[in-house]
């Protein structure tokens, strides 16, 4: 998921795998690349079902004869939608680095403001963004002070139990030498 994690980061996108070899770019891009195919089906299938329950169109009335100068002079006008060039897929305009980088401590932020231009990337950078870098340590300490209050020593009071797990860790880290024990070496 680290790959995953700096692609959708607005100020890194590719950058951060630029720098380590066009090999490893090209691994993180397929990576990318597959889940977004995986999102952009979910995506399409959640809208295929919201247009298809939506409302019939309401038609519009016949348009009347224009009669009046202005509606002559705006019917000559000719107006260049976007529709005339050609269109960029998500993906090549994300890889070309529109919508800037914003702040590189806020990604979020950014995606808040440029969910409409990029929906499926949107998607998945809230997916993969929002994941704590540092959950696995937090998820390893509850289970350990889970595992030092066990229902046989549930009386002890808070601070005991501090000690209980402050002493643990320094054994295993050779800071505390328990009288007639040998101290215990990591592999």
């Amino acid at each position: 998921y680290t790959d995953l994690h700096l692609v959708c980061h607005p100020a890194l996108r590719q950058a951060w795998f630029k720098v380590l070899g066009d090999e490893e770019q090209k691994k993180a891009c397929q990576v990318f690349e597959h889940v977004y195919e995986q999102y952009q089906k979910a995506f399409s299938e959640r809208h295929d079902e919201n247009d298809k329950a939506a409302s019939p169109p309401v038609s519009d009335p016949a348009p009347s004869v224009p009669n009046d100068l202005m509606h002559s002079i705006v019917s000559t006008v000719k107006i260049h939608t976007t529709s005339d060039a050609p269109q960029r897929s998500e993906l090549e305009r994300w890889y070309s680095g529109d919508g800037g980088a914003g702040n590189p401590h806020y990604p979020l932020d950014w995606w808040k403001e440029n969910e409409q231009e990029f929906e499926v990337i949107a998607l998945m950078a809230k997916d993969f963004l929002a994941i704590p870098g540092a959950s696995v340590a937090v998820e390893r300490l509850f289970s350990g002070s889970r595992h030092a209050c066990a229902d046989t020593r549930c009386s002890m009071k808070a601070a005991t139990i501090t000690e209980l797990m402050c002493a643990r860790e320094w054994i295993r880290e050779g800071l505390l030498v328990v009288a007639g024990l040998p101290p215990i070496h990591r592999v």
